[in-house]
């Protein structure tokens, strides 16, 4: 045995002593409400080399979505569970239910929305594709004080619904699209979605799109992420009238200016602006109030209070290098669960199996899976969703997918008779 094998093999062992431990640790009480001790890291990745380029260069154009790719180029989690990363700084939105001031909440809107790509910078690994009625819950009330329930809901083209309840007097809503091709030198994401966050206290609601995101260096060098595009916010009701920008800077190597950077206004319903937004998404974000407007050069200055530091991002897991550079909440995000819905991620067979390091096996289940859902298209016996239904959106011109409710209720009850079998 090599020097690291001998290393992964301790590692392993030493992760699953971490988990056995873990069992033993009892649950803590916040108040009334049990907090459940959650696991803090997956096993390490395995050693595993193939080529990339052996399979993208009869890709150039095509929508890699279509395409069947080995774990080997995935991190073990779906589509479903990394868009449930989006919360982790949730507690953004918990300040912005707090805050009167329209301006203010939707500062800190502006500023969640970035956060969503804040360990973009580190991974370059992708999710697995949802199955056709593959679901997702993730309920974080006893700590987060909110819990989301996920769907897919089309194959083609690969849509996702999400529906997240706070206790904290906020909803939020999102259905995402996201066409990924290969162009040769990078790969490009173009995500489709639509974004919505209501909040009790002010009466106000906030919708937004998603920016796109490049994979560079896919044949040499190491490969990176970049964020681009620009994100239009806009309010409603409570905060009808005001609109928001936010640029997301492409990197430019050849520049000595620091990188990936944002840029963004909120601007009232006269059209003022009122507050600016600045930083790096992979590192912290500030906010401004707006004193003067002059131009300088034919470009919009603003004179501002002090910037105030709203978002810093957490520093990873010592080791995180090792696990697909996930963060803590990562980790947790495909932890076993009982009592959830059969056709929930985390009961996934191939992903569990890549989790645990048991790649060939989980390549095998990957082609049954994918065989299965094509099968089902040819006998035209696709899945139903069974939790959300597309229905008019009242602040866009054409039908979403919305919660229809049920989850919960069916969970409670452990009444699953209409879930689909897809494993």
């Amino acid at each position: 045995m090599s020097s690291n094998d001998k290393k992964q093999k301790s590692k392993v062992v030493d992760y699953k002593k971490q988990q056995n431990d873990k069992k033993t640790t009892a649950d803590h009480m916040n108040g009334n409400v049990v907090v459940r001790q959650r696991r803090t890291r997956i096993p390490d990745k395995p050693h595993h080399s193939l080529s990339l380029w052996g399979i993208l260069k009869n890709c150039i154009g095509r929508d890699l979505t279509k395409i069947a790719m080995p774990v080997h180029f995935n991190e073990p989690i779906s589509f479903l569970q990394r868009n449930a990363e989006d919360f982790e700084y949730s507690d953004l939105l918990d300040k912005a239910a707090k805050c009167n001031d329209i301006c203010e909440q939707f500062a800190y809107v502006m500023v969640f929305s970035s956060t969503a790509f804040s360990t973009c910078s580190d991974r370059v690994a992708k999710p697995f594709n949802p199955l056709l009625g593959e679901t997702y819950e993730f309920d974080r009330s006893d700590d987060m004080k909110w819990k989301l329930i996920s769907e897919q809901v089309s194959h083609h083209p690969p849509i996702f619904a999400q529906h997240v309840e706070s206790k904290n007097g906020w909803k939020a809503y999102q259905q995402l699209q996201i066409e990924t091709r290969f162009r040769g030198k990078h790969i490009s994401a173009i995500s489709n979605g639509y974004f919505r966050i209501d909040f009790e206290n002010t009466g106000a609601t906030y919708t937004f799109n998603r920016p796109n995101f490049d994979v560079y260096n896919i044949i040499f060098g190491k490969m990176y992420v970049d964020i681009v595009g620009e994100v239009h916010f806009t309010g409603h009701n409570a905060a009808n009238g005001y609109k928001a920008t936010l640029n997301y800077i492409p990197q430019t190597f050849f520049s000595k200016q620091p990188q990936r950077i944002i840029r963004g206004k909120i601007q009232d319903i006269q059209n003022n602006v009122r507050l600016v937004v600045n930083g790096h998404w992979n590192e912290f974000i500030t906010i401004a109030r707006v004193n003067a407007i002059y131009h300088e050069n034919k470009t919009e200055k603003y004179d501002t209070d002090e910037p105030v530091e709203i978002w810093r991002k957490r520093l990873p897991p010592p080791e995180s290098q090792y696990y697909y550079h996930f963060t803590t909440f990562t980790c947790q995000l495909n932890e076993p669960e009982d009592g959830v819905a059969p056709t929930d991620s985390r009961l996934r067979p191939d992903q569990r199996l890549m989790e645990e390091g048991r790649w060939d096996e989980s390549n095998h289940e990957k082609v049954r899976l994918e065989e299965i859902q094509r099968d089902r298209r040819k006998q035209n016996d696709d899945v139903v969703p069974l939790y959300f239904e597309k229905q008019p959106e009242e602040f866009c011109d054409t039908y979403v997918w919305k919660y229809i409710g049920n989850y919960w209720e069916n969970k409670a009850n452990q009444d699953w008779k209409d879930s689909p079998k897809l494993w």
